[in-house]
This record gives C-alpha cells, structure tokens and sequence, in this order.
C-alpha cells in the first residue's frame, strides 16, 4: 500500500479516534462526575505502567523490523514469529506481576484493577506493529473502527450513574481486546506459520530493550502525573487534570499519527542511504506539523472558556486554564515526534532518544513533586509543557548536526503570525456568541477562516501546497 494512502486511512482513522471523544466525553463527564473518572484514571495508569514493561519496546522495534524485511516472504514471516513470541512471554509474565500485586496483594479498588487488567490481556495480543511495519493501516483502521463504536454505544447503554465505573471499565478494556483480536484474522495469506525459536527470539530482546527504556521513560511522564495527582491531592484533581489532557492530546493524536505511519518510509531511506531525500522529508513534514499544531494550540486558549462550560459541566470548573496552559504541548510532542520518532529510531539512534525521554521524565518528576502540592491540577499541566519541551530541545541538540534548527524556526514564523491573528479575533467575537455546542463551533469556523486568510496573505507554501492538490484532484475528477 503507497505512503500516500497510509496517511488517508490513518487520518480517517485519527479524526474518529477525535470525533468519538467528543460525544462520550460530555456524557461521561456527566456521569461519572471529576471523583469518578479519577478514580478510573488512576487506576487504569497502574495497568499502563505493566503494559508498558510487558511490550518492552516491542511495538516500536516490531514496526520497524516489519518494515526492514517487508520484501521478504520468508523472512519476515520468520521476523514476526519470533518477535511475537518474545513479546507473548514478556506481556504474560507481566499480566501475572499485574494480578499478584493488585488482586492478591493490593484490598482497595479489588475489583477495578481486576478488570482493568483487560487491556493487558490486549497486549498480550497486540500485532498491530506487524501491519504499520509493513504499510497496511488500512487492515488496523477498519478493525479498530468497528470495535470503538461498539464500545461508544455500549457506554450510552450501560454507564447510567457515578457508580458504574467498573462497568465503563470493562467497556474500555472489552473494546480493546476486540479491536485486538480481530487483528489476527489479517495474517492469513501474509504469514507462513512456523514453530518459533525460543533462541532467535531471545536475539530480540537486547534491541527491544533499548527502545522500552525510552518508552518506560516516556509513560513515567505521561502517566506520573495521574499517579502522583492520586496520591497528592484527590481524585477530582486527577479528573480534572485527567480530562483536560484527554481533550489536548485529542489535538495530538491528529498530528503526531503521522509518525507511526511515516516511520516505515523513513527507516526504508535511511536503510537505502538515500540521505538527501530522507532530510527533505524531515522538513516537509516539519511544515505540515508547523501549519497545523502552532493553531490548535492557540486555537484552543481562544475556545478554552466557553468549551469548557458546556463540554465538561460546571462539575469540572477550573478545567479552563488547564486547556490554556496545557495547549502548549500541542506544539512541542509534534516536534518531538517528527524529532525522535521519524528521525532517531531510523537512524537507530536509540541512545540519543532514551536520553532525551529521560530529561523529560526527570524534570516532570522534580516539577510534580515542587507544583502538585501548591497548585495541584495547575501544578500537574505546568509540569507536563516542561517535560516535552525538555524532550524537544534535547533532541533537538542531539540532531544539531543533521537538521537545520534554522530551517525549522524560520518555517514557524508565519504559522506563529497567522495563529496570534487568529486567536485575537475569536476572544474579540466571543463576547457575541453563545456559550453552547453551537457558539464553540461558530468560535472554531472564525478561527480556521481567519487563521486561513492570514496565511493566504503571508503567502504559506504548505497552504498553497494543499490548495494545488485540491486543484488538482478536482481537475482529475473533471477529465
């Protein structure tokens, strides 16, 4: 399957994974209430953190061998047998740390962490790595749509009170293992099935591990904070946080899915040392991200006040300034993506990646335990935009010598110029519009006319890029 049509399915893929929240979110919000969807949240990061150990680096190494022997039938067959049985040994024997510490050991939340443990059970069976590797988004994005709008109207049916926190759950995690197992039934014709190699496997382990050291340090800051917001402060204070980063990383998803589907491509160049091609890449990418993550980001501190109201309910009041502040981190996973994703792992800079993710998770440590305390949720967002951009400008200093940091601030300027536009006209209509579902999308449709003129006068080359493939395929049409 081209590149191109990877990035179509995967982006009709990620603008659901968008859409979706958007009507569960409110309702859950509803609900379930800030206590107790902190109370899922909280507990869902500790089966996280064993997902997490159990795939040890395997969904990231996985995608990239697929993408290394694609060409070969035999061999890739050989790879992926191998690869899943070091993974199957590792995500198992995490599933038992899992039930023995929390099930056995643990008395609070029995029965929460009992289910909970469905998404590991989903890990176990994850082959999802298998098909990016090989560019097939299309057999993951059609699997995973049907099982996330069957757990979207399982949700309406079944979560009705506060007290059905379990039950939403056993949604969350039902769905996941669904969209998991209906993987399988993709292998057929693609896998020459053979009894694996418990040695050859093991071959595995050493690369797996150096990329699970940066995964292990990216979910301690992305998951910490729930953590130690659970054990700091209340579980409305992990509910609110909880859910402001749930609607920012909503923006994220959009852009920083491109890395999963550009990294075959990517690691296809370098592996073919086409160095020139492969850097010209980088920076196209960097002006796709620039045009559209520097105005999310701003485009959400315009909407943050009256979005908030209706979205959330006055239950989760104060969650306003965590989607300002937080907003921020649109911008900086998005380079970092591009950064770490896109361009150190093909280049197998594993080192430099772990490096950087652990600067990240260290000054979120030191931060969460300065801020949690005196501001809470506040302290938690502040502390988050600290750590990517930490993660950012390290890899950013690691790669000094092969991409031009230059090159890459010059082409924010205009998206920068264009998104302080923006954000000015919508706080200068908001007093005018109505605070509901229909005044946020008014607020949003002003936001895109004017972040689009804006850089229609500046004269974007990304703009005027997508308005040539818009021309163009309306010319093809017409012929």
């Amino acid at each position: 399957m081209s590149l191109k049509k990877n990035i179509v399915y995967n982006t009709i893929y990620q603008l659901l994974t968008i859409i979706l929240p958007l009507v569960t979110v409110p309702y859950i919000s509803r609900v379930l209430g800030p206590e107790g969807q902190g109370r899922y949240s909280y507990t869902s990061a500790y089966s996280q953190y064993f997902i997490i150990i159990g795939m040890i680096g395997i969904s990231l190494y996985g995608n990239r061998q697929m993408a290394y022997v694609k060409d070969d039938n035999k061999k890739l067959s050989k790879e992926f047998i191998n690869i899943y049985t070091l993974q199957f040994i590792t995500t198992v024997i995490s599933l038992i740390s899992y039930f023995i510490i929390f099930t056995v050991i643990n008395k609070s939340y029995r029965l929460l962490y009992t289910i909970e443990s469905l998404a590991i059970i989903a890990a176990i069976l994850d082959i999802s790595w298998f098909f990016i590797g090989i560019g097939d988004m299309k057999n993951v994005v059609i699997r995973n749509t049907i099982t996330k709008l069957a757990g979207v109207v399982l949700i309406f049916l079944l979560v009705k009170d506060s007290g059905d926190v379990t039950i939403y759950a056993a949604i969350m995690g039902g769905a996941t293992l669904a969209g998991q197992l209906t993987m399988w039934t993709g292998l057929k014709g693609r896998i020459s099935f053979e009894k694996p190699s418990l040695k050859y496997a093991a071959n595995h382990l050493q690369p797996a591990l150096a990329l699970f050291v940066s995964q292990l340090a990216i979910q301690v800051y992305t998951l910490l904070d729930r953590t130690m917001l659970g054990v700091l402060t209340t579980e409305a204070q992990v509910g609110l946080y909880d859910n402001s980063q749930k609607t920012i990383k909503l923006l994220v998803t959009l852009i920083s899915s491109l890395g999963v589907v550009m990294l075959p491509k990517m690691s296809e160049l370098v592996s073919k040392g086409k160095k020139e091609e492969f850097k010209e890449l980088i920076y196209t990418v960097f002006r796709g991200v620039n045009f559209m993550s520097i105005p999310m980001a701003f485009g959400l501190m315009g909407i943050a006040n009256s979005f908030s109201l209706w979205f959330y309910s006055d239950k989760f009041d104060g969650i306003s300034i965590l989607l300002k502040v937080g907003g921020f981190i649109v911008i900086a996973i998005s380079w970092s993506n591009i950064l770490g994703i896109q361009v150190m792992l093909p280049m197998k800079k594993e080192k430099e990646f772990t490096i950087s993710v652990t600067v990240g998770a260290i000054t979120n440590f030191v931060l969460n335990i300065i801020l949690i305390l005196n501001f809470k949720s506040l302290g938690a967002t502040i502390a988050s935009v600290a750590a990517e951009c930490a993660v950012t400008f390290t890899q950013l200093y690691f790669l000094r010598d092969i991409i031009s940091i230059k090159k890459i601030l010059k082409g924010t300027v205009k998206p920068f110029i264009g998104s302080i536009i923006m954000v000015t006209v919508i706080n200068m209509c908001s007093r005018f519009i109505p605070i509901n579902v229909i005044g946020t999308t008014i607020q949003v449709i002003i936001g895109v006319t004017t972040y689009g003129i804006s850089m229609l006068i500046l004269k974007d080359e990304t703009l005027k890029y997508v308005i040539c493939e818009i021309k163009s395929k309306l010319l093809k049409r017409r012929l």
